[in-house]
């Protein structure tokens, strides 16, 4: 199976053993990782690059880190995960480099690995879950169709009630994606 693809101005391929600097950029940006969690430290990010290897090389795919190149630069990382407990849906993933930000990129980047997951992988459903004061995400998974399930609110300090975060979690399925994308947005 070809796990490279490609949308008019993105090309994806799966991370290598050279892309530990993008993960090290995006992974310890304070402003990058602030509607996520804490920064990473420097074995955390170590850490994380080698699981995700690992995964890209195993036989059984189950989970998949690319690396979003624009003008033959990594300008960022993108993911999709097989659920546990549903084998034919997945969770995704998107992070941009900053300066990379606001230039519909990641709604192209989403587009195209949503369009993998479901042609390629065989994915019925596809779930975004992120922090519900990430606005930016809001927009795009509206615009490309996502439909909200109730908003889960966790706390950031599982001993803490006071400090809860909202989380968003929202799908799309890919009878609804064939049927509702329009095509301007499809350059895949």
């Amino acid at each position: 199976m070809n796990y490279r693809f490609n949308t008019q101005r993105l090309s994806m391929r799966l991370i290598q053993q050279g892309d530990f600097d993008i993960f090290v950029q995006l992974y310890s940006d304070p402003k990058t990782m602030r509607k996520i969690c804490a920064p990473f430290e420097p074995q955390q990010i170590k850490q994380f690059f080698e699981t995700a290897i690992q995964n890209n090389l195993t036989s059984i795919k189950q989970s998949w880190v690319w690396v979003i190149e624009h003008n033959n630069q990594a300008i960022g990382l993108q993911s999709l995960f097989a659920q546990n407990n549903q084998s034919n849906h997945a969770d995704i993933g998107i992070m941009l480099l900053r300066q990379y930000n606001g230039k519909l990129l990641a709604e192209e980047a989403t587009v195209g690995l949503i369009n993998f997951g479901f042609s390629t992988v065989k994915f019925e459903r596809i779930y975004a879950q992120y922090d519900s004061s990430n606005y930016a995400t809001h927009r795009s998974t509206q615009k490309l169709g996502f439909i909200i399930e109730q908003p889960k609110a966790v706390s950031a300090d599982k001993k803490s009630t006071k400090d809860k975060t909202q989380y968003i979690s929202s799908y799309v399925t890919a009878e609804i994606w064939q049927k509702s994308l329009p095509n301007h947005i499809n350059t895949c």
